[in-house]
């Protein structure tokens, strides 16, 4: 008798934080090549930011809930989409050792299954919305990290609890 294969157990489901996270990473640049994330806490201030001017501008929210942490806008729900991801297999995580990138922290970036994915979502948003993203990425999350971090605790002071110096 020939035995069935069950498909990998899913603890997660792609909802409206793991979109927003797959069109961040989609968004391309001006070569039409889509660039990875480096580091968690990079990416933790490119969601943020998504979430507060997808508020500002567009009256919509990504999912996420920031509340203020010792380094800044913290939410849990980052990182814990960027695993349900990586479990889908639509994002692959590098650890800094092992990427030869000037960024510091690990590489996140779509796989082919996920940039597949990401297209999707991407194309659904208004050209508004897709340059609200574009921004994130490329104005905002290229920074060094320190400049990053000053943008932010700057225009959301009240997003820092204790942060201290950079």
């Amino acid at each position: 008798m020939a035995t069935e294969t069950m498909p990998p157990s899913r603890t997660c489901e792609i909802e409206a934080r793991e979109e927003w996270i797959l069109r961040l990473l989609y968004a391309t640049d001006e070569n039409d090549e889509s660039r990875p994330v480096y580091g968690e806490t990079r990416l933790m201030m490119a969601t943020f930011l998504l979430q507060r001017k997808l508020r500002e501008n567009f009256e919509k929210t990504a999912g996420f809930e920031f509340t203020a942490g010792k380094f800044g806008p913290h939410d849990e729900g980052v990182l814990d989409a960027l695993d349900c991801l990586a479990e889908y297999g639509y994002v692959e995580r590098t650890p800094e050792a092992l990427h030869d990138s000037e960024y510091e922290g690990d590489e996140f970036r779509l796989t082919p299954k996920g940039e597949q994915e990401a297209k999707r979502f991407f194309d659904r948003l208004s050209e508004g919305e897709q340059k609200l993203v574009h921004w994130v990425k490329y104005k905002q999350s290229v920074r060094s990290l320190g400049a990053l971090l000053s943008y932010v605790y700057m225009e959301y002071p009240r997003m820092t609890a204790d942060s201290g110096s950079i």
